[in-house]
This record gives structure tokens, sequence and C-alpha cells, in this order.
């Protein structure tokens, strides 16, 4: 059911990133546009079916990927844009937003640091 669920619905889930990638393409092609649009979208299916065709375990990457995307983007990132953010109206009483920060970013680099090992020792593991 997966499988037929991914299926019907990669044509959708490819949308956007199509639609971005034409809207800066679409201007070097003056005649034979839908053509070249096709070309486009079935050369990318091609490299996305080659891609998972390379790489049969996928768990590995994925937990690599959340290591790093989960780290950055939910610790250290809101961490950093919140102490921009206050630094010219201060931190609070004891600087309280700057040490909550600051801890989190650590926490953010640590969980990126050993993610991303593990992450990394799984996929070497996995093809030896």
């Amino acid at each position: 059911m997966i499988a037929i669920a991914i299926f019907l619905t990669y044509s959708l889930q490819f949308y956007v990133p199509m639609e971005i990638l034409w809207k800066n393409l679409k201007g070097n092609f003056n005649e034979h546009r839908n053509a070249a649009e096709y070309t486009l979208r079935i050369g990318l299916v091609i490299l996305t079916v080659a891609i998972a065709a390379a790489i049969p375990n996928l768990g590995p990457f994925i937990s690599l990927i959340g290591a790093v995307c989960l780290s950055t983007l939910g610790l250290i990132f809101p961490s950093v844009i919140e102490i921009v953010t206050y630094w010219e109206n201060g931190m609070g009483r004891f600087n309280w937003r700057l040490w909550k920060n600051i801890l989190l970013i650590l926490f953010g680099i640590v969980g990126f640091l050993t993610g991303s090992y593990v992450s990394i020792i799984e996929i070497i593991e996995s093809h030896i």
C-alpha cells in the first residue's frame, strides 16, 4: 500500500521542486518549451530512481539527515535568531535568555556531532 501511495502521489510531491526549477530555466527555451519541460521532468525522475537504486538501505542516510537538520534547524538556528533579536533590548534578568540559548546551542552541537557520528558509522558498516 505504501508503494502504491508513493507511486500515485509522486507527481504531487514533485510539483514544488519542479516549479522552482522550471521557473528559473524556462527563459532558456524559446521554442519546444513543452519538450524541454517534459525532458527535465523525466530526467529528474530518472535521477531520483537512480539514487534510490544506488542506496538500497536508506535508514542510516535518513538518520544522518535527521541528525543534521534537527540539530541545526530545531535547536541551533532558533537560539541564534533569538540572541540576535533580543541583543539590543537586553537578555533579561541575569541574562537568562543568553544562558538558555547558549545551553540550547551546545545541546544542538552535541546532538549534531553524536548523531552524525553514529549515522556515519552505520553507513560505513552497512557497506562493509
